[in-house]
């Protein structure tokens, strides 16, 4: 059996004020299309990025949308989505 492993991700902090850091480790692919969607699956950021080792840290600026729960889909192949909630306290 084949080993596939998943890379990690990691959002803080969370919630967050729309300011956060998406950091992932064990990339495999050189070609990463990150993107936050609101419930409703809408894009309200998108960013390709191009990974030079399989570590990335890229930071996200959301701070102009409405709080609520909001999703950052990391695609790489396969795709990854984690929960962000955004607060404006």
């Amino acid at each position: 059996l084949e080993n596939h492993s998943e890379f990690e991700v990691h959002l803080y902090p969370n919630p967050s004020n729309g300011i956060f850091m998406l950091s992932m480790e064990g990339l495999k692919n050189n070609q990463i299309e990150l993107s936050v969607t609101d419930l409703t699956g809408k894009p309200i950021f998108t960013q390709l990025c191009a990974p030079s080792s399989n570590n990335l840290l890229v930071p996200i600026d959301i701070s102009s949308a409405e709080e609520g729960v909001y999703f950052v889909r990391i695609n790489d192949g396969k795709i990854v989505s984690k929960p962000i909630i955004i607060s404006h306290d």
